[in-house]
């Protein structure tokens, strides 16, 4: 198991950032499928993109291996009530969709949180997956030289008897 110095300690979204510039797992499946889907997603020919589907994994992510706090500063639950009937409008609306775009963070409708709730409760409630999970640092980021290559991944750091800091 490496060490913890070789572990980058950053956010998320400044992982992602350097994407173009590193090879990840993402792009070495790109290039397995077509190398040219590879280099036209390189060169910024086909853009990413951010399915619904993608926030519920992040969410559950952050809620499961970063916790309630780190969950709570990155998304926002819920949505509009409307008024007159005492019930939250529905996701596809135009009063949900402005009220989304002024939370300044990802937004999860109750049901999405819900099914959030539900994987983080089943991961703390398996008795090995919350002795694998007590004593990880959520992420460090992984770069390196490979043949003129520049790989990243951001990788768990499980220790065995405790938490161990991220190098800056």
């Amino acid at each position: 198991m490496p060490s913890s110095d070789c572990f980058i300690c950053e956010s998320a979204a400044e992982y992602h950032k350097k994407a173009k510039a590193h090879l990840s797992s993402h792009a070495l499946a790109d290039f397995r499928k077509s190398p040219r889907l590879h280099r036209d997603k390189q060169l910024g020919l086909i853009p990413d993109e951010d399915r619904p589907a993608f926030v519920v994994g992040r969410a559950a992510h952050t809620l499961i291996l970063e916790g309630p706090e780190t969950f709570e500063k990155a998304y926002a639950v819920g949505g509009p009530v409307n008024p007159k009937t005492g019930n939250p409008y529905g996701a596809n609306t135009k009063a949900f969709a402005e009220w989304a775009a002024a939370q300044g963070k990802p937004v999860l409708t109750e049901a999405k949180f819900d099914l959030v709730a539900h994987l983080a409760a089943g991961v703390r409630g398996h008795e090995a997956a919350t002795e694998l999970l007590d004593g990880v640092i959520a992420e460090g980021v992984v770069r390196t030289d490979y043949c003129g290559v520049p790989p990243q991944a951001r990788a768990q750091q499980v220790t065995s008897f405790s938490v161990q800091p991220c190098r800056s």
